[in-house]
Parts: C-alpha cells; structure tokens; sequence
C-alpha cells in the first residue's frame, strides 16, 4: 500500500479521535478543516452548518486568505456549490469552466476572492443533512475524481 494511503488512515484517525472528545464545536470543526485543507493540499476550506428553520447553511468554520470576510455569512439551501450539495445530498467537483453545476460569483465578488475549483461534500447523518464541507483551490490546479475526492 501507499505511503499516501496511510496518511489518509492516520488523517481518518485524528478526525475521528477529535470527533469523539468535543468540547468546543467551533475549534474542533477548524481543527478538522484543517486536517482536511491540508491533506486534500487547498488553499481554502469551509465547514457550512445547516440550519433547518431558516433553510440556510452558515459558514462556521472556514481557514484560508479571507476566512475573517465570510465566517458567520449565511447562503441558502440551491445557491452556489455548497447549496447544490446541500438540496441535492451528493458530492460536487467543480473546476473552471464546467457548467454542471452553478458557481455562484456573489460571494466571490463581496470579498474579492477567487474561486478556480471546489470539491464540495454533504454532511449527513442517517441521510439527515447537517452541512457542507467545501474544500476551494486545489494547489494542483484542479479536481478530478481520483484526487481528494477519492480520498475522503
């Protein structure tokens, strides 16, 4: 097996032994993106939390050049990346120039950044949706379905 296999097991690993000993929920899912961003080599991350009375997802955790602009911004369930992934309950592998899936440029635009890819997951229990994870600007330039995706 690969020496990139076992850091993925070993990164599963943590994730999982800070999932089991959670005392803030702020700082574990940062300490988690931060696993993420780091393993999947991006060079921003967000974890969006579902909020099911309003139909929104809210960024509450989010690492990278302009993490400070978008914490605690709201988006709704169909809007952007993230919202298809949360109405639709499927993984999404957005890279510039595909037209699958709806880049929405608003937040882009607010806080003049530039999104070129993003590799975008529900969080679900029982089929239940509680968020986002959404992992933006792989460092080697794009997606495919055998990079981080297959990893994760």
């Amino acid at each position: 097996m690969s020496e990139k296999y076992f850091e993925i097991i070993n990164k599963i690993e943590e994730i999982t032994q800070l999932c089991t000993k959670v005392q803030n929920i702020n700082s574990t899912l940062t300490e988690v993106l931060s696993i993420l961003t780091n393993l999947c080599e991006v060079e921003s991350g967000s974890i969006l939390l579902f909020d099911s009375t309003t139909n929104k997802l809210k960024f509450y955790a989010v690492l990278g050049p302009k993490a400070k602009d978008i914490i605690n911004f709201q988006i709704s369930v169909g809007e952007g990346v993230a919202g298809w992934v949360a109405q639709n309950k499927s993984v999404a592998i957005v890279n510039v120039g595909d037209t699958h899936i709806k880049k929405s440029d608003q937040l882009d635009n607010k806080i003049g950044y530039t999104t070129n890819n993003i590799l975008a997951f529900p969080l679900l229990v029982q089929n239940r949706l509680i968020g986002v994870i959404e992992l933006i600007n792989k460092k080697d330039n794009f997606y495919t379905t055998s990079s981080c995706a297959g990893r994760i």
